[in-house]
């Protein structure tokens, strides 16, 4: 009988090993680059500085984050991270927090938003998790009932954009209406840059540099194959 049941559970890795189907899956899709699959174990607590599934993080920060708009959207991903891998956790039995906080912080609960039956003023982060209000000053319990759900977090689809997105890092002037534009994600067949609402003329794209001629020194976005940057300040 030992026999047969060692051989069973043998077969049963083969198979998971043949079979994509039955193996492990991670919760992102497949081909993203390291510094993206390194972030999002960050930002799922896999990786961080304090995994507890409970922790305290900044509200001021928390209200400039922004949706992503891919898998590898890097620069909301790092603000993101940068949000979410604090070191101060909290208590958290299942059924309530126990928190020392101040009303310039919120709690971050790693659990889907599904799962967490609370009330008052709770809310999903941009990955999923579930956001808790701190009303008050000082040491106090919230209860926040753990239920049972099959949705996962991160609830990005995997058929979500995967794609590297544009990303700014910085816009120098060469001339009064020549700027070189310095960031990542630039390579792609349509290359478009905007000053303000108004579409600039593309001189040189590569990529990690865009050189363009533009309306106005103010701010600029590039485009690529349809995805937007966020705008950037050109340098004074």
């Amino acid at each position: 009988m030992i026999l047969v049941g060692l051989l069973l559970v043998s077969a049963l890795w083969l198979s998971i090993g043949r079979d994509p189907a039955l193996a492990p899956r991670e919760p992102w899709p497949r081909g993203l680059s390291a510094e993206a699959v390194a972030l999002w174990q960050r930002a799922l607590g896999l990786t961080a500085r304090n995994p507890a599934p409970a922790i305290l993080v900044s509200r001021y920060q928390f209200e400039h984050l922004r949706p992503l708009r891919s898998w590898q959207d890097m620069e909301r991903l790092r603000n993101y991270v940068e949000w979410a891998d604090r070191a101060e956790s909290v208590g958290f039995n299942g059924t309530e927090v126990d928190a020392d906080a101040s009303t310039g912080d919120l709690i971050l609960l790693r659990l889907p938003r599904s799962r967490v039956l609370v009330r008052g003023g709770e809310v999903r982060d941009p990955i999923g998790f579930t956001v808790l209000p701190v009303k008050r000053d000082g040491r106090q319990r919230i209860p926040a009932v753990q239920a049972v759900s099959q949705v996962p977090v991160p609830t990005l689809a995997l058929n979500f954009p995967r794609r590297l997105m544009p990303v700014i890092h910085a816009v120098v002037p060469r001339s009064m209406t020549i700027v070189e534009i310095y960031g990542e994600g630039f390579s792609g067949s349509r290359i478009r840059v905007f000053s303000e609402d108004s579409e600039a003329q593309v001189l040189y794209a590569g990529a990690n540099q865009i050189n363009a001629a533009v309306a106005a020194l103010d701010r600029v976005a590039v485009e690529v194959d349809g995805f937007r940057s966020d705008w950037c300040e050109v340098r004074r």
